[in-house]
């Protein structure tokens, strides 16, 4: 079954996404209202929700769709296009779906996933959170002036992107960030995962509080007065690299 619907966007500051189970593409497009495309078994979508009222528009798979029923085949697909003019917030969050985002411009973009994959590439935003429990996150061509990246044992990689400042949280997780640009400050916790930063800087003041975990440089210089880099961990440890690609 096939599900197809447009929404008017002139006065509507939110999108918000929430699945279970489901595969998402969001995507930005020359079209002049917000396009969903929705595919899938019958049942599951007449079951998809959405709403469009006091400036948001609102999608939602039923939570008991992360439960699929015994011995049945289920699978469903949204896509999602935005117009290319709408610069609102945009928040989607899936559960064991994969979640793909490309090509969009809004003013707070937040992408979160429990088990799924998640996938962003050419996003421009004032502020970015990509979240995860166990999934993989991976960016490429991300543009943000406030970017954090928060995981438990997922791992993150992100490929040149360019952030003024960044903040990232994890338990054991890997988080990369290769930058095209160099950034004013990083903040970071971690618990066992690795931290590393690889930018055209030449020097950092660079703060490590961790029990075991080592800071390591390459090509840049610890001087006070530089970008600020305050890290805090239990054994993680921190990289430093001037080059912009790892």
């Amino acid at each position: 079954m096939n599900r197809n619907e447009a929404y008017p966007m002139s006065d509507v500051r939110s999108l918000q996404l929430h699945a279970g189970w489901a595969s998402v593409e969001l995507l930005s497009g020359d079209v002049p209202e917000l396009q969903l495309i929705v595919s899938g078994t019958d049942a599951d979508v007449d079951d998809l929700k959405v709403t469009a009222a006091e400036g948001r528009i609102s999608i939602e798979q039923p939570t008991y769709g992360l439960n699929p029923r015994l011995n049945t085949a289920r699978w469903m697909q949204i896509i999602v296009r935005v117009p290319a003019f709408w610069k609102g917030e945009i928040v989607a969050c899936t559960t064991t779906g994969q979640l793909n985002a490309r090509g969009l411009s809004g003013s707070d973009v937040r992408l979160e996933t429990v088990s799924g994959p998640i996938r962003a590439e050419n996003l421009e935003s004032i502020t970015l959170m990509l979240q995860t429990v166990s999934g993989a996150v991976r960016g490429e061509l991300l543009y943000s002036e406030q970017a954090s990246v928060h995981s438990v044992s997922g791992d993150a990689e992100l490929n040149d992107c360019a952030f003024r400042r960044a903040s990232v949280n994890t338990v054991s997780g890997d988080v990369l960030m290769a930058l095209n640009a160099p950034l004013e400050a990083l903040s970071g916790n971690s618990v066992a995962g690795a931290i590393r930063l690889y930018a055209p800087m030449s020097a950092a003041d660079v703060v490590l509080k961790s029990a075991t975990g080592r800071l390591r440089t390459s090509g840049i210089s610890l001087t006070e007065g530089a970008p600020s880099i305050r890290v805090t961990s239990v054994s993680g440890a921190l990289e430093l690299n001037n080059n912009q690609t790892a």
